[in-house]
């Protein structure tokens, strides 16, 4: 009875070992994926507002430029 019961407790051990493994392989495919699609979202995202930036600040260059050409006048 002993004895089954030291082979069953190994054996769940061996399997469950194994099982961690795979799940490892796998969670490192799923991290990558998911670093992946949040590195387009970052894109996706900062690519608009950087060009707004840089809108603006040649919207503020401009103004000051004006602002200055009527002074001068």
């Amino acid at each position: 009875m002993r004895f089954f019961a030291v082979v069953a407790m190994l054996s769940t051990l061996f399997l469950s070992s194994c099982s961690n493994d795979q799940n490892k392989k796998e969670k490192g495919v799923i991290d990558k994926h998911n670093e992946k699609v949040a590195q387009e979202a970052i894109q996706m995202i900062k690519t608009p507002l950087d060009q707004a930036k840089m809108a603006a600040e040649q919207t503020n260059a401009h103004n000051q430029q004006a602002e200055d050409q009527l002074k001068t006048q």
